[in-house]
């Protein structure tokens, strides 16, 4: 049976965030799907010691984060998104459609998540693609060199200087070849024209 949306998203966080090797989280999704729908992923990773109670606890309170808008309805920079994707034919309307059909379910059962995942996932476009988009519409990842929290900097500039709210650490663009992961702990920057660009 299909994997659980949110053993999928969690599976991503736990790896992007750096507390579980992809390797091992590939081989506890493989278990959960052998054991079927009594297990769920959070159970095999804490059975297994690969992941610490401490940080379990982490990775749950953002995936259960409140979402910014009701449960199911998509927001217009998703929407936005979507065109974008069909405009560059990187996917034909109908997947794009069902895709957002998907995100709204996930969204419907608290889990976070955005168009660009969903799309990811389906193997529709690939990561690198996702970052492309998402820096024509002037968005950049930035990610500290510090401490590792992200930012998703809207109006980004190659030539501002950006640092954590955090740790005030130096930050720089995630690598476009890196899974652009939905992350509800992630900072997100409006930067207006004139500013010191500085987070």
């Amino acid at each position: 049976m299909p994997a659980d949306p949110k053993d999928l998203l969690l599976a991503e966080m736990v790896v992007q965030m750096g507390f579980v090797k992809r390797e091992a989280v590939n081989a506890c999704l493989a278990q959960v799907e052998r054991e079927g729908s009594r297990r769920r992923l959070d159970a095999v990773l804490l059975e297994g010691k690969h992941i610490t109670a401490d940080r379990m606890l982490l990775v749950a309170k953002f995936m259960d984060r409140e979402p910014a808008q009701r449960p199911g309805e998509s927001t217009e920079e998703e929407k936005d998104f979507g065109r974008l994707v069909e405009m560059k034919r990187l996917a034909a309307g109908g997947e794009v459609e069902q895709a957002a059909k998907l995100l709204e379910e996930m969204k419907g059962k608290g889990a976070y998540a955005r168009l660009g995942d969903i799309l990811l996932r389906k193997t529709m476009l690939t990561a690198s693609q996702i970052h492309q988009l998402l820096a024509e519409k002037g968005i950049r990842i930035l990610r500290c060199k510090g401490c590792a929290r992200k930012a998703e900097v809207k109006n980004y500039d190659s030539a501002t200087e950006y640092r954590c709210k955090k740790c005030k650490g130096g930050m720089e663009p995630v690598a476009f070849t890196e899974i652009p992961v939905a992350d509800p702990g992630m900072d997100v920057v409006i930067q207006e024209e004139g500013e010191g660009g500085k987070i």
